[in-house]
């Protein structure tokens, strides 16, 4: 049994996530690592109020339906200013905007500190989303749905790059790459700490052996674990197993997820179809977290591609640090924090994003599966080291009661990378 101490620190924090969420860097980080290290939260969402959450109060409303979901939130914030002059030392809000300027002022008439968390500039996202269109869905439709997106990015851009974060007391920021961005538009490097996406050791350690699948019995296989939208550029993985068709006639490529899309689901069938590799590509459908890990356990390779564009290279992807966490040799490509954590803990290679590159990068970890295999086994210990929840907690409490005493004497000291 674990000894929580008693909170040296309460957060309130609001969320845009519905709870409960699957995401690990609230459901594992704030929920179960933070509260060991003394830090307390007050969770404010929309969701299901009879989830539980241990680490401190719940303020949940229920809601059904888009209009639903909008009267919850209004409840949520009238809450917010109350909830603030509780018991809390600082208010924090994660990936909001109107809702995060309405909590910047609950912090502030209560005295108290406020923080961000940005896991994704989303603004910019969707003024880019609006840019660019999907070739593949045009018309009127498609064409309001193109300004519903840039209306929304402008909005939520001004409210959060004018209003919310220069007033913030400290940014907390997914990703290096992401912090240096939010300097370039004037935030002061000291305010701001990188916190990435983090590794839950204790569920890489309970994700069971590959086993019911005939398909890949004797076989070896490459794994994809992870959303098969056509944005997220499956198609390169099957091209790229149509150069390796020569070299490695009897490779099969496992692709552990779906697509949320009728249209992407059926176009990738089609796809893998016209280049009759239907044989030699699988793909499993939606599968619990860990049975779809286990396909990855069983796996010679694993893939990580991540599309790059300026948004994506700020983001801080976690499907690598689980192969890793897993001993399995990676293939990755060259999106920043992917090739950060392939040149801090090895355990594989980086590739272009291509379907050449892929190709090539499988084909390396093959012919010298051994010793990939050796290094993927030592990279399994750093990247939890590095990455792990635990270790994310210790150094982020740290952070979180420094950021609070600085706010409090406007003194805004440094405070370092987690």
């Amino acid at each position: 049994m674990t000894n929580t101490p008693p909170p040296s620190l309460r957060l309130l924090y609001l969320t845009r996530e519905r709870h409960p969420t699957q995401r690990p860097d609230l459901q594992v980080l704030f929920g179960r690592e933070l509260p060991r290290q003394g830090v307390a939260t007050d969770l404010v969402a929309v969701g299901d109020p009879g989830a539980a959450w241990t680490a401190g109060t719940l303020h949940v409303a229920a809601a059904s339906g888009r209009w639903g979901r909008v009267w919850a939130e209004l409840v949520l914030l009238r809450g917010l200013a109350r909830w603030a002059r509780g018991p809390v030392d600082a208010v924090q809000a994660r990936d909001r905007f109107f809702g995060a300027w309405v909590a910047l002022r609950a912090a502030r008439r209560a005295g108290k500190p406020f923080f961000y968390w940005m896991s994704l500039p989303f603004p910019d996202a969707w003024l880019a989303m609006a840019k660019a269109p999907d070739p593949t869905r045009r018309g009127v439709r498609a064409m309001l749905k193109r300004l519903r997106w840039g209306l929304r990015g402008a909005l939520a851009h001004w409210i959060l790059y004018r209003h919310v974060l220069p007033h913030a007391d400290h940014v907390f920021a997914q990703s290096e790459a992401l912090a240096e961005a939010l300097v370039a538009r004037g935030l002061r490097r000291e305010r701001i700490t990188p916190v990435p996406m983090g590794i839950d050791a204790d569920d890489m350690a309970a994700v069971p052996a590959l086993s019911g699948d005939a398909r890949l019995s004797g076989r070896r296989y490459a794994v994809y674990l992870g959303a098969l939208e056509r944005a997220r550029q499956p198609d390169l993985l099957v091209r790229a197993f149509e150069l390796l068709r020569e070299t490695e006639p009897d490779l099969l490529l496992v692709l552990a997820g779906d697509s949320q899309d009728a249209a992407d689901r059926d176009w990738l069938r089609q796809y893998i179809a016209d280049r009759r590799l239907s044989g030699q590509v699988i793909i499993t459908g939606w599968l619990p977290p860990q049975e779809a890990r286990a396909y990855v356990r069983g796996a010679d390779v694993a893939i990580a591609t991540y599309p790059r564009s300026p948004v994506n290279d700020l983001a801080s992807p976690t499907k690598m640090g689980e192969y890793l966490a897993l001993a399995i040799p990676v293939v990755a490509n060259d999106q920043p924090d992917q090739a950060y954590l392939l040149e801090q803990v090895g355990g594989g290679v980086c590739v272009p994003l291509t379907a050449v590159g892929v190709a090539e990068g499988i084909r390396t970890v093959l012919a010298d599966h051994g010793r990939y295999v050796a290094e993927a086994i030592e990279a399994s210990v750093r990247i939890v080291a590095l990455r792990g929840y635990g270790s994310i907690a210790r150094q982020l409490a740290s952070c979180y009661v420094e950021a609070g005493r600085s706010a409090r004497t406007g003194m805004h000291l440094p405070v370092g990378p987690v």
